[in-house]
């Protein structure tokens, strides 16, 4: 049986004739197939991912960072800890606010959470969560602005052309989702050469981003 992916996976892994890309890709994998079903299954968890953030600034006027933590614990009286600054302990948050399922926090290809969140020992633990996440937004800026993002190198803030097939993907505030080339230098660029995560692009306002990394 054969299987059908959505028109912008396959356009994101085609390359048109005769035209010659912005920036060198890196090198695609040998399973293709494999990492176009990643890709689509990062964009579905992200799609989620996306409207529980809408969900929790509608409920807390920001999406989860170090002030809403408090008004989180105060909320719901949960006994998970937000501290760590890494993306795991921020987006634990949403497990406390109500969130069912610690699958939407997965990139394709990653071993699967195992939905056990009672403890700070189990919820979103060290290699259950594969996205990078900006802090100190809320949906009153710029909507352009990238809000979440995978897959990144571990520890690192470059992207991990590996997990996707030279591939990430971006979600942006908007709740726009796209597949993007990760560049040999492990960056996504936009049309002028600039990283998204460069502090010259408009969005950013000349400062640099806080993006918050998994674990």
């Amino acid at each position: 049986m054969k299987t059908f992916l959505p028109a912008i996976l396959l356009l994101a892994f085609a390359v048109p004739a005769g035209a010659e890309p912005e920036a060198k890709p890196a090198a695609e994998p040998e399973n293709v197939d494999a990492a176009r079903m990643n890709a689509a299954s990062t964009v579905k968890n992200l799609k989620q991912l996306y409207l529980s953030l809408i969900d929790f600034d509608t409920d807390y006027g920001a999406f989860p960072n170090d002030e809403t933590a408090q008004d989180v614990t105060d909320a719901t009286g949960t006994t998970l800890t937000f501290k760590g600054g890494s993306s795991n302990a921020y987006l634990r948050q949403l497990l406390a606010m109500g969130v069912k399922t610690e699958k939407i926090f997965q990139i394709g290809g990653a071993k699967a959470p195992d939905d056990d969140f009672k403890d700070d020992s189990k919820a979103l633990a060290k290699g259950e969560c594969g996205i990078a996440y900006v802090t100190g937004l809320t949906t009153s800026n710029d909507p352009s602005i990238p809000l979440a993002f995978a897959p990144l190198v571990p520890g690192k803030l470059e992207f991990d052309p590996g997990p996707l097939g030279g591939k990430a993907v971006i979600l942006r505030i908007d709740g726009s989702l796209k597949i993007e080339t990760i560049t040999a230098k492990g960056e996504v660029v936009t049309a002028d050469g600039k990283s998204i995560l460069d502090p010259a692009q408009p969005y950013w306002n000349g400062k640099k981003p806080k993006v918050a990394l998994p674990e």
